[in-house]
């Protein structure tokens, strides 16, 4: 441990979108402090505070560490947009000769433009002359971001004890002092801490915390993931903000706070107008098309087709008082609806105090309202999270098998145990019952909620101050008789059903128009519902997934499923602009489903912007309609006629290509049949073929809005 006078500085920089980088660089920047490192912690978007837009303003006497995904087509995540815009045109090959840096990008192999924002980066920083001290790690969570990013914060701490100590001996960092050699992000499984919050928790066990269920005696080995220092305590001394701690109880059709730019943390309050199921009851899933009133906000929100904006929502009352019911056990359990504070256990430890809680209300709220609306209780917990768990157990047998789950050898266990029966918090601390953590370290270690985000399918030159959108009901079967209930869309279907905005079991038909006239009268003899609203704002990063603006441009549109969605929004526009008498380009719509009677989403809307002209030409492909040839939208695109068509808009009239929908399969199925068209009709070479379609990604003529 570095003495207090001669601790080596190192700064820890993140850029972030849905979290994830965050946390992480948030767990690299606690475990740098814990080893004896004068760290600094920070977002790319602080990068004018630090003066790094100055390249000399770059420490050369503090190592930096990098933590960064992508979002969009390789764009830089929502906080390091500004950053990037400025940092990108600095060209001085000697400018940041002085820095020494290391990388972890986060992304997904499942998208072409895997660690598209971590790569330009790091070729920056190497263009600028700044060299590394320890590999870059690509952390794929296509693959598991744990299997990448435990091994790397494991051995980056004797790199950088390593790296510093050849510099200290050139005498550049005279304030160095010798670090211990443990790696702070993994230690061995026997020698486990447990942070001071929990020790509470930690009496001997009795035979009331036996677990609930058989399962194998095991003593961890191999590499556990050390546990995150405990940094809060709650501090219920706060008295009760005169601000609603609650989003859903805020004046409606109104920003919560009406002298901010409206944002994630300031959203408007938007009115439903209408939703209707869009498949059939036989179907597979359930898709649900619905109307948000914008009015009031269109110059604060993008509301061109295709444009992304967030939907925040709460987790069930029923997981918020099963949570809070198990929880009654911890040693520093308060009254849930007691407003509190997460305070800092050392004021020198105040920037790592969770910041997500009521951002609106200075962090004042109850613990039922955090539950609610602020952490994530239903997703996977991570390893790390099981060594917190684990540490907070009295049986021995619980804590061993938790701790077993987060080690490097447990990875087959954790497959078997976690992830095939996707164990939610609730669910895991009710199969561990001897686990009794701290409420404070449980809020420190918990995930933030995240938003969902949808895309706008409407234009405003069709339905002004209106935001159309459609989702699936994420309703997914799970072993032992469970299944897994997405937070955001059961949440928007049980309450469209409660408040009648959506009528419960009617059918759908294929016309939207006749449906909403079909269903006035029946509306009309319901009781008079209740107006529901959610919270909306826009998303924060650059958004290139817009219908083109120029008219003219021609456009190939490929959107099986919900990824449809934004191209119904494409060709309203389309068609309000023709009918102004405006040149509109030629577009063509690949649109793919299991079968035309089920799940043709929108099917007459589509048929009628073929016959008004907007959309040139539709081509289906049902992949369960026929049992003797399963058929996909890439496979009708490799057809010769739909080939050539697509060669010859991408290649002789400036065209744009825009996929949206799945990423695992449809997305990378489509880049290979246009890698094969181009070869085919092209008569390109693969490898050609492959470095022209990212060419036309990185002129935003080749663009995608996928999701895994």
């Amino acid at each position: 441990m570095a003495s207090s006078g001669s601790k080596q500085k190192l700064l820890v920089l993140y850029g972030t979108e849905t979290g994830n980088s965050e946390s992480i660089s948030k767990r690299i920047h606690q475990d740098a402090l814990a080893l004896g490192y004068d760290s600094a912690w920070h977002p790319l978007s602080d990068y004018r505070k630090l003066n790094l837009d100055q390249l000399s303003a770059w420490p050369a006497d503090a190592p930096v560490i990098l933590v960064v995904s992508s979002t969009g087509n390789g764009d830089p995540p929502g906080n390091a947009e500004v950053f990037w815009r400025s940092f990108k045109k600095h060209t001085d090959p000697k400018g940041l000769a002085h820095v020494r840096f290391a990388m972890l990008g986060l992304g997904s192999s499942d998208y072409d433009s895997f660690q598209g924002f971590p790569n330009a980066l790091y070729d920056q920083f190497v263009a600028l002359g700044a060299k590394e001290f320890a590999a870059r790690c690509k952390a794929d969570d296509a693959r598991g971001l744990d299997t990448f990013v435990e091994p790397w914060i494991a051995d980056i701490w004797p790199d950088l004890e390593q790296f510093c100590e050849s510099y200290y001996k050139t005498g550049k960092h005279k304030e160095f002092a010798p670090v211990a050699a443990a790696a702070p992000g993994a230690v061995a499984a026997a020698s486990v801490t447990q942070p001071a919050a929990q020790t509470a928790a930690a009496a001997p066990s009795s035979s009331s915390d036996a677990p609930k269920s058989n399962r194998k005696k095991v003593t961890p080995a191999g590499v556990v993931p050390k546990p995150p220092p405990s940094v809060s305590r709650l501090d219920s001394s706060v008295t009760s903000s005169s601000a609603a701690t609650d989003y859903l109880t805020v004046p409606k059709a109104a920003k919560f706070n009406p002298d901010a730019p409206l944002s994630r943390n300031n959203p408007f309050l938007a009115r439903f107008k209408w939703a209707r199921k869009i498949t059939n009851p036989e179907a597979q899933k359930t898709v649900i098309f619905a109307s948000l009133d914008a009015s009031g906000i269109a110059s604060e929100l993008p509301l061109l087709p295709g444009h992304a904006f967030g939907v925040l929502v709460p987790n069930s009352r029923h997981m918020v008082n099963a949570v809070l019911n198990r929880l009654t056990s911890s040693p520093d359990y308060i009254n849930p609806d007691q407003p509190f504070k997460l305070a800092p256990i050392d004021p020198k430890n105040a920037d790592q105090v969770p910041r997500h809680l009521g951002p609106h209300t200075g962090g004042v709220c109850t613990l039922r309202e955090a539950l609610t609306w602020w952490y994530d209780l239903t997703s996977l917990p991570s390893k790390r999270f099981l060594a917190v768990l684990g540490n907070a157990c009295t049986d021995e047998d619980d804590k061993n098998f938790l701790l077993h789950l987060a080690s490097t050898r447990g990875k087959d266990d954790y497959t078997l145990y976690f992830e095939n029966k996707r164990l939610n918090l609730l669910e895991t601390l009710l199969e561990f019952p001897s686990c009794k953590p701290s409420i404070a370290y449980l809020l420190d270690t918990l995930p933030p909620m995240q938003p969902r985000y949808f895309s706008v399918a409407n234009s405003q030159l069709a339905h002004k101050d209106e935001i159309h959108f459609m989702f699936v009901v994420v309703d997914t079967p799970l072993p032992d008789d469970r299944r897994f209930k997405g937070v955001a869309t059961n949440w928007m279907l049980n309450n469209l059903e409660r408040h009648h905005v959506l009528p419960v079991g009617k059918d759908r038909t294929d016309n939207l128009e006749k449906q909403m006239n079909d269903l006035s009268l029946i509306d009309a003899l319901l009781p008079e519902p209740q107006p529901l609203y959610v919270p909306i704002f826009p998303r924060a990063s650059e958004q290139s997934f817009v219908i083109a603006e120029d008219p003219s441009t021609p456009i190939v549109m490929v959107g099986p499923g919900t990824g449809v969605s934004p191209f119904i929004g494409f060709l309203q526009h389309r068609k309000a602009q023709k009918a102004e008498g405006k040149s509109v380009g030629r577009s063509v719509l690949f649109y793919g489903c299991r079968h035309p009677d089920k799940d043709f989403l929108l099917r007459a809307e589509l048929e009628h912007f073929v016959a008004d002209g907007a959309l040139n030409e539709l081509v289906t492909a049902f992949s369960r309609f026929n049992a003797d040839k399963v058929e996909y939208v890439q496979h009708r695109m490799e057809e010769e006629a739909h080939a050539k068509e697509i060669v010859d808009i991408m290649m002789n009239q400036n065209g744009i290509i825009y996929v949206c929908g799945d990423a695992r399969n449809m997305a990378r199925g489509v880049r290979e049949s246009i890698i094969k068209i181009l070869q085919r009709q092209g008569g390109l070479a693969e490898s050609a073929a492959s470095e022209l379609l990212s060419n036309w990604a990185k002129q935003k003529r080749y663009l995608l809005d996928v999701w895994a």
